[in-house]
C-alpha cells in the first residue's frame, strides 16, 4: 500500500469517528419510570435490570447504530443489543439493559439459596460498546447474589 492510499484511510477513518466526542458510559438501574438513574453502580444483585448508559456530548448530529455486547464473567458474549438511534444539537443519552433470568426448574429452590440457577451469572461482567461499527467505549460490573 502507498502512502497516499494509507492518507485516503486514515482521513476517511477520521471522518467517520467524531474526534472531540466526548463519551460517558456507566452502568444502573433504573428508577420508578423505567428510566436509568443518572447515578453509576458497580453491583447488581441476580435480580436485577442492568442498565448500561452512553452518555454522548459533541457527537455528529444524524442517524447512528448502537452496538453492546454482554460479556459474562466466563468470558462469553452473552447478548449483543443493537438498535438505531439519532443526536440533535450534538448530545443524546441512550442506553441498553440486560436482565438475568434463572434457568428453568431452578424457580423452586431459590427460597432455599437465592443464587440457585444463577451461579453462571455470577461474577464480573464486561460490556463493549459500539457506535457504528466503531469501539467507543467499555465498562464493567459485577452481579452477586
Amino acid at each position: 500500500m502507498n502512502f497516499s492510499a494509507l492518507l485516503c484511510l486514515v482521513v476517511g477513518f477520521l471522518a467517520v469517528v467524531p474526534v472531540h466526542a466526548n463519551v460517558s458510559i456507566y452502568t444502573t438501574l433504573a428508577g420508578e419510570t423505567q428510566v436509568p438513574d443518572r447515578s453509576a453502580r458497580e453491583h447488581f444483585s441476580c435480580t436485577d435490570q442492568v442498565y448500561a448508559v452512553i452518555e454522548l456530548d459533541d457527537y455528529s448530529d444524524g442517524e447512528h447504530q448502537l452496538s453492546v455486547k454482554w460479556i459474562s464473567p466466563a468470558g462469553e458474549q452473552r447478548e449483543l443489543t443493537r438498535y438505531g438511534f439519532s443526536v440533535f444539537n450534538k448530545e443524546e443519552r441512550i442506553w441498553a439493559w440486560l436482565k438475568l433470568h434463572r434457568a428453568s426448574g431452578a424457580g423452586m429452590m431459590q427460597w432455599l439459596d437465592p443464587s440457585a440457577g444463577m451461579e453462571e451469572f455470577i461474577g464480573n461482567w464486561k460490556i463493549s460498546i459500539a457506535i457504528d461499527d466503531v469501539l467507543v467505549g467499555e465498562s464493567s460490573f459485577e452481579v452477586l447474589c
